[in-house]
């Protein structure tokens, strides 16, 4: 509802952090054009995937690590997000590489 009708999502990581014993329902969401974290209150961080220089998901309830645009987000990850982590970091860099090599 809230992305411009042409910008689609490829990919959506749901990683339900636990921050002082609250589970936290988030996403990770990756378009063509940008990395989305949105967690509820409503949140939401944007990042333009040509922003993005490093995406790093450590397994194990460990961190997701986003540096962009000049800064560094950690974001917690449940453990179940393992399955799916990997995978998920595997298409963000597959997409920021796409979106650096298209500009014009």
């Amino acid at each position: 509802t809230f992305l411009p009708a042409g910008e689609l999502i490829s990919a959506v990581l749901p990683v339900t952090p636990s921050y002082s014993g609250k589970t936290t329902n988030s996403l990770l969401v990756l378009t063509a054009r940008r990395l989305l974290f949105v967690a509820p209150a409503p949140q939401a961080i944007s990042w333009p995937l040509t922003e993005v220089t490093k995406f790093q998901f450590v397994p194990g309830s460990g961190p997701v690590n986003v540096h962009a645009a000049g800064g560094e987000f950690m974001l917690g990850a449940a453990h179940g997000t393992d399955a799916h982590g990997e995978h998920f970091e595997d298409l963000v860099k597959r997409a920021v590489t796409v979106a650096i090599i298209s500009q014009p």
